[in-house]
């Protein structure tokens, strides 16, 4: 492993990523080629508008498709050998690494730390020590110990317990102290599967959305209770037409105040009251959305909901009211977003490998990197006041902000 600040080629990781994107079932428009040499002296050429990020280290390896996480002073990788890297965020030096783990899941999901573990959600939910990369525990589903994929996708936490979904259509609660499971209830159930998608937690509640993946797929959204997995209420979200599609999908859940707010694989995005489960209001398809199917992953970034589209649109919408306050057609591929620390901007990674950096209330974009000569972008980044870290097809990198 070393250390440096240049950039290189993207590689044969593209096609891996189309795989996973099929394997999903999300529709991203792809822009192939391959990189070139990235120019300069110690820092990353950039195209557009704005004042652009550099790199400021770089750790040589190939990265996975989980988004990394930090905590005050690390920043947690996970590489294609399924190992966690907790680098130094001051000057990319690695403090540790997990064993290799062989075959696991893909990715597509993220990292979490909390209470002094990095979670990773794997073919099972693993826990390390942030201090020494030592395993704390490892979680299996209590009924059905060899299925994989146990606490996959949107991780959840309330400090005391962690909350992930399944390819069983259950949700579970883990306790962080130990890594035994505290609870677990059945959210759906189906011939084909039933995936619990993602979840967020605030006030004692966890609200997940499913999906039934036999044809016409359906599913819904369910609040449960986080201390004792009591279902609260659970709402199927609508069809227009019997043949329609429903039920949640990847990076399709985000909360604001009071307000779950969920993104249906119709396009649909709904509000629903985190206590009732009534819905305040919903916001509808992009315009050229006519088959009623998109992948609309969301990010609430201060009062404002960031929704893409596999179409190529992303808006950004009151999250008070659902109305839509601007709307651009951005030509990358679908979007993953994440919010940052200001509260004003957020960060968007697109199917083209391209990362951007923009304003929440505008859509104005501030800087980004460009892909036809810069490491590919694999993942939604982690971030602080200052930085960006993102996992490339040629390593980890920091970026400054500004």
């Amino acid at each position: 492993m070393s250390r440096t600040v240049d950039g290189c080629s993207a590689g044969s990781r593209r096609g891996q990523w189309r795989a996973l994107a099929l394997a999903l079932g999300i529709v991203l428009a792809l822009v192939s080629g391959c990189g070139d040499e990235a120019t300069g002296s110690g820092g990353l050429p950039s195209v557009g508008p704005g004042t652009f990020a550099r790199a400021l280290w770089r750790v040589r390896e190939t990265a996975d498709y989980t988004a990394p996480a930090v905590d005050d002073s690390t920043v947690y990788f996970v590489s294609a050998h399924h190992q966690i890297y907790a680098v130094r965020k001051s000057d990319g030096s690695v403090r540790w690494t997990s064993p290799r783990k062989g075959v696991g899941f893909p990715g597509a999901s993220r990292l979490l730390v909390v209470g002094g573990l990095v979670l990773y959600p794997d073919f099972q939910l693993f826990a390390y020590d942030v201090a020494t990369g030592r395993s704390a525990w490892t979680y299996r589903d209590s009924v059905n110990p060899d299925q994989p994929l146990a606490g996959i996708y949107t991780l959840a936490t309330d400090s005391v317990r962690v909350f992930g979904g399944s390819q069983n259509g259950t949700l579970v609660a883990v306790k962080l102290a130990t890594g035994r499971e505290a609870w677990r209830v059945v959210l759906a159930q189906d011939p084909d599967r039933a995936i619990v998608w993602g979840c967020v937690s605030s006030n004692g509640v966890v609200v997940a959305t499913y999906r039934r993946m036999s044809l016409p797929v359906t599913g819904g959204v369910a609040a449960v209770d986080a201390a004792s997995g009591r279902i609260l209420w659970q709402k199927e979200l609508a069809r227009e037409l019997p043949t329609d599609q429903s039920g949640g999908q990847l990076d399709g859940i985000d909360r604001f105040m009071n307000l779950v707010i969920v993104s249906g694989v119709d396009g649909v995005i709904y509000a629903f009251d985190r206590d009732s489960g009534s819905i305040a209001w919903t916001s509808p398809r992009v315009p050229s959305n006519t088959y009623r199917l998109d992948n609309r992953p969301i990010a609430v970034v201060g009062s404002v909901i960031i929704a893409g589209s596999a179409l190529d649109e992303q808006m950004g919408i009151d999250a008070r009211t659902g109305v839509v306050l601007w709307s651009r057609a951005r030509n990358q591929g679908s979007p993953r977003h994440q919010g940052t620390p200001t509260d004003s901007t957020f960060l968007a990674m697109y199917g083209n490998g391209l990362l951007q950096e923009i304003v929440a209330r505008t859509g104005a974009v501030i800087w980004q990197t460009n892909p036809a000569s810069e490491p590919w972008v694999l993942t939604p980044p982690a971030y602080d006041a200052q930085r960006v870290y993102v996992a490339c097809d040629s390593g980890f990198y920091a970026l400054r902000r500004r």
